[in-house]
């Protein structure tokens, strides 16, 4: 038995042909986000279903997002019963939500058992949910592999839906109603309250809040309601290198400010300091930090400056987490490759989430659109293509997303998710710090928007 992280390999070019306008789960976010129903929004998702018409993005919202208004539920049972003709999209829903939840990938624990007739009957378990109350899904058995993957996928898929079993959801809020309630509270001058209040600090604690919930906590407010949870998005920066000097260079770049480190090696290792230059010239330096790595010496300068612009206590003592290893930089596809494999690529290292098509047929051309988003920055990109063949169409699509994709990441290599620090230069005199140079104004892009069963039962959450 064993457990490994599985990203399922699907073609990206199967889609279906639909008109333009917004997707359904962009036109239902706000009703569901405010715990609303709208009972054409169901007929329509039910709609959709029936004729194979959900997207990845809309199946996550349906089944994952949506509470548990019983209206949702006859669309919710169509939707996965219309499943069973793309075997493979339980799978991406369920990276698809972790991405966008900030979850560890979801992984399977499997094991094999010989048959007496010579064969093989594999078994396998997903486990998906936040650190702090993981679901583990029902064990499902098939005679290869990937069908028993494929099958545990879909039964863990109805337990966090509920369809056909009793819903099983991990605690907290998702995303979509967490982010605006976090900006609306902030915006409005408004104490957190208790439920908004017990969600930050559930995703502190467990390292879940991106950068830019991070960036609001720490400098969007200054009022005493909002103290405690100020102090765990600095704790959870301090955690996680190279967090603090991210989160130093984005304000720096909002507030037109110049920032500075200097780094000098001294016998007892390596002492660095950060500096923030105002654009009126005034200068504040923050305290020195001196560690026998200069990486984690430069990590602990930045959250002290970090600490003393947001006028919060700098935290001490914390076990700093291991930087996760930098993502693979996306490339524009070289002369002679096919653009559709190499998005699959992509979306396997999960440095985007699965491309989804659109496709508009015109009187002589086919118009092929693809949209996905960049995990590291949660940026959604979208290019189309046009040809008279739906081939042609389809990989001019692909070629253009991916050229889009690669001026997104190589704008955007020192944003979340990169775990290499500013790269320091070699060590300069303390009289001659070293200056992070301000980023090119970023050039627009196109399309931007910001089951075989073994009766395992039903999913459980550890916490």
């Amino acid at each position: 038995m064993g457990t490994q992280t599985q990203t399922a390999e699907v073609e990206v070019g199967a889609g279906i042909e639909v008109g333009a306008g917004a997707s359904w789960h962009e036109r239902a976010r706000d009703v569901v986000a405010s715990g609303g129903f709208d009972p054409r929004l169901a007929a329509e998702a039910e709609e959709l279903a029936l004729a194979d018409g959900l997207s990845p993005r809309d199946l996550r919202f349906l089944l994952l997002v949506t509470d548990d208004h019983p209206g949702w539920l006859p669309a919710r049972r169509r939707a996965l019963a219309a499943l069973g003709s793309r075997p493979e999209a339980a799978q991406h829903v369920l990276v698809l939500h972790a991405q966008r939840e900030a979850w560890a990938p979801p992984t399977y624990t499997e094991s094999a058992e010989p048959l007496p007739d010579g064969g093989t009957l594999h078994r396998a378990e997903v486990r998906v949910g936040p650190a702090d109350a993981v679901v583990n899904g029902p064990a499902r058995t098939a005679p290869s592999p990937e069908r028993a993957r494929r099958a545990a996928a879909d039964a863990v898929l109805r337990v966090l839906a509920g369809v056909g079993t009793e819903r099983l959801r991990p605690p907290g809020m998702a995303a979509e109603r967490f982010e605006p309630l976090l900006g609306t509270r902030l915006e409005n001058a408004e104490e957190p309250g208790g439920e908004l209040r017990a969600e930050l600090v559930r995703r502190a604690g467990a390292s879940r809040l991106r950068h830019r919930d991070a960036l609001r906590l720490l400098f969007g407010t200054a009022a005493p309601g909002w103290r405690e949870v100020r102090l765990l998005a600095l704790e959870q920066t301090a955690r996680m290198p190279p967090s603090a000097a991210t989160l130093l260079q984005w304000r720096a770049e909002a507030c037109r400010a110049e920032l500075r480190h200097a780094s000098v090696e001294r016998s007892g290792g390596f002492a660095s300091a950060w500096s923030w230059k105002e654009a009126d010239g005034r200068i504040r330096t923050g305290p020195e930090r001196v560690s026998g790595d200069r990486r984690t010496s430069l990590h602990a300068a930045a959250v002290a400056l970090l600490a003393l612009l947001c006028g919060l206590p700098e935290p001490r003592d914390l076990v700093v987490e291991k930087p996760q290893k930098a993502p693979p930089r996306i490339q524009p596809v070289p002369e002679g490759g096919d653009p559709v494999k190499y998005l699959n690529k992509y979306t396997q290292l999960e440095v985007i989430t699965r491309p989804e098509p659109t496709v508009v047929s015109r009187p002589r051309s086919i118009a092929f659109t693809y949209t996905c988003e960049h995990v590291a920055t949660g940026t959604t990109v979208r290019a189309t293509g046009t040809a008279r063949a739906k081939g042609d169409a389809r990989r001019e699509a692909a070629a253009a997303l991916l050229d889009e994709l690669a001026r997104l990441d190589a704008r955007t290599a020192s944003r979340p998710g990169r775990s290499a620090p500013p790269a320091p230069s070699p060590v300069p005199p303390p009289s001659v710090p070293v200056v992070i140079p301000r980023p090119r104004p970023a050039r627009p892009a196109v399309g931007h928007d910001g089951h075989g069963g073994d009766g395992g039962g039903p999913g459980r959450v550890e916490t």
